[in-house]
């Protein structure tokens, strides 16, 4: 496969350190309380993921408004982006609505396509197959590395009628582990101490419970490199693009909010809010997708 490497070096901006060995490191962490104290983790997690989403989860997608320069100076471009971002939303949420299970899937596939996108930008080796594969095989291996849990939120989701798990359910984790880092293999030509580094955060994350071990790519690698890449192509700093970012952040957080609780009633259980929370988030990522997509072409031309 032809790699494609980003024409402009603002993007590539290299830090001193890199974000995936600060993920690295936090990971370690979390495994290390986790080892000695399970219920701690549980207890913390939450709070933990509020925070990651605080920033940078949310604020990371809620600068879409500011990404499309061409059209940005238009009369009542503000109104429209709203408009397209809104129907967007509602198309993924019709489709949750009439089959869950489609939902489930289209919302892993452009996730995939997502996370695989940022990723193999960062590492200098962005092909779109590649990209996808790579995106869904790392996707993959978290969901199916935490086999009961996963079925439990299938359950939750009402995709699967009980929460008997399969015997052969590993068997995804496995291949998909491999796949990974087979693909890495073939497309990542430096930056090998970031894609190991990424290996290691999937391998430990298995030692966490799934939402923790999905917060710990979903924010600490892939949030933190989109705000930077954002950040770096706009040629602007933190502080300014955090306010630019708020208005829309603390509407999604309003959007989460008002979603959970018409979604459910007083006598459901925390955790059978997980479902409403990731139709909310499928619904709102599926327009920052295409948005953060066409900013990475614009920077690539």
């Amino acid at each position: 496969m032809d790699n494609v490497k980003f024409k402009s070096n603002i993007v590539n901006k290299k830090p001193i350190i890199a974000i995936e060995i600060y993920a690295l490191l936090a990971t370690v962490l979390l495994v290390i309380v986790n080892f000695t104290s399970p219920r701690l983790i549980l207890l913390i997690s939450p709070y933990l993921l509020l925070v990651g989403m605080a920033f940078p989860g949310i604020p990371h997608g809620a600068i879409d408004h500011h990404l499309d320069t061409q059209h940005h100076a238009q009369k009542y471009f503000l109104y429209t982006f709203i408009l397209k971002y809104l129907s967007i939303m509602a198309m993924v949420f019709l489709i949750w609505w009439l089959n869950p299970l489609l939902g489930l899937a289209l919302f892993i596939a452009y996730s995939a396509w997502h996370f695989g996108e940022t990723d193999f930008r960062r590492l200098n080796s962005f092909h779109p197959l590649s990209a996808f594969l790579g995106g869904l095989s790392l996707l993959t291996f978290i969901l199916s590395s935490h086999p009961d849990e996963f079925v439990t939120y299938l359950f939750l989701f009402g995709i699967v009628p009980t929460k008997t798990l399969p015997d052969w359910f590993l068997v995804p984790a496995v291949l998909s582990f491999v796949a990974f880092g087979f693909i890495g293999l073939l497309n990542v030509k430096d930056k090998w101490v970031e894609f190991i580094c990424i290996l290691l955060v999937l391998l430990l994350g298995t030692q966490l419970p799934l939402l923790l071990a999905f917060g710990c790519y979903f924010i600490l690698i892939h949030s933190l490199t989109g705000w930077r890449d954002i950040r770096n192509g706009l040629k602007t700093n933190d502080q300014r693009l955090f306010f630019q970012a708020l208005p829309f952040s603390l509407g999604a957080f309003v959007f989460f909010a008002g979603f959970i609780w018409i979604s459910n009633d007083q006598h459901y259980l925390p955790q059978q809010y997980i479902p409403s929370f990731f139709i909310g988030l499928s619904c709102i990522s599926a327009p920052h997708v295409l948005f953060m997509s066409k900013f990475y072409r614009a920077l690539t031309s």
